[in-house]
């Protein structure tokens, strides 16, 4: 049987639900999400840290400078330094929220040394 496709939902629709459970204009409601990604966005790039209670921790990651290969050519090319936006998300609650269990930390572990694995295998 097959899985129900995953649902992407909007700000827009996001905003049109608090609007309605608020008892807020959609326009308002809208204009408060946009702001919060405006200040999200601007403390992002200042260096902090993002604290969303309930839901996750999001970070700036600094990426080092590695040596990679051109799949077409298998020629071996230096991949700058770079950064990216890092999310973790909140640890199990008692009240319900969004959790993250041990099982899938241990997953993420192993893909991420296998990843490794490869990496330094194809690098040598």
């Amino acid at each position: 049987m097959k899985a129900a496709p995953q649902v992407t939902i909007t700000l827009k629709q996001i905003a049109a639900q608090l609007a309605e459970g608020h008892d807020l204009p959609k326009k308002q409601a809208e204009a408060v999400l946009s702001d919060l990604v405006t200040l999200a966005t601007q403390h992002l790039k200042n260096g902090d840290k993002i604290r969303l209670t309930g839901l996750g921790i999001l970070q700036v990651r600094a990426l080092p400078a590695r040596m990679g290969r051109n799949p077409a050519t298998g020629e071996a090319i230096k991949i700058a330094a770079s950064k990216k936006i890092g999310f973790r998300p909140a640890k199990r609650t008692e009240g319900g929220r969004i959790t993250r269990s041990n099982a899938g930390r241990s997953a993420w572990r192993v893909e991420s040394l296998r990843r490794r694995l490869l990496l330094n295998r194809c690098c040598i």
